[in-house]
């Protein structure tokens, strides 16, 4: 009876925060922090609260090195975010670029994840360690919806088991390594995207 019950006051806390607030994170930690702050007996709920808190929010999650971040990389995660209510970003990691993806960051790990975790639309940021890891990030963060950019179109259709798979369109005339390209080839210029 006292589970059915903190149930159903979780959903209506949950109905009413949302109302207010229009952020799902938001609301998620806004009720972790009341349970945290109620009595034993009722603290004893707090994990039936988180449970309940993750099955109703809807999470998504995309993948990426975000270096030299750009209006590109805004626009994927800004949208990627619209998609659900918890955003987590899978950043690759400095060893996993240079190794498997070949590239060389030209900011570090550390900098880069603190520069997404400053955004509004990105709620948690993991490492992106291997390939191989995104069907257990899925089934860990219980992911409704798996993000990238177009550019990747069916090279991650493996997940659809799991989850939703989305592929966004990019942003036109701007990345990462056209940056790079244009700062070695063209000094001193500013980048304009056309």
């Amino acid at each position: 009876m006292a589970e059915q019950q903190a149930i159903e006051l979780c959903r209506v806390s949950w109905i009413l925060l949302l109302s207010v607030t229009k952020n799902a994170a938001e609301c998620y930690f806004l009720l972790i922090e009341y349970c945290q702050a109620i009595n034993d007996e009722q603290l004893q709920k707090l994990s039936i609260y988180k449970n309940i808190l993750g099955e109703i929010m809807k999470k998504i999650i995309t993948y990426g090195t975000f270096d030299l971040f750009h209006i590109g990389h805004l626009n994927l995660l800004k949208r990627s975010k619209s998609l659900g209510d918890y955003l987590i970003v899978g950043l690759s990691s400095d060893e996993f670029n240079l190794a498997e993806k070949n590239k060389q960051t030209v900011i570090c790990y550390e900098d880069r994840k603190q520069i997404l975790e400053a955004l509004r639309c990105v709620d948690l940021v993991i490492p992106e360690n291997n390939w191989e890891q995104k069907i257990s990030d899925v089934q860990e963060f219980k992911i409704d919806t798996f993000v990238m950019g177009h550019d990747w179109m069916g090279k991650f259709d493996f997940l659809s088991p799991y989850c939703e798979v989305c592929y966004l369109p990019r942003t036109e005339a701007i990345s990462s390594s056209e940056i790079k390209r244009h700062i070695h080839t063209t000094p001193g210029t500013m980048y304009g995207r056309i």
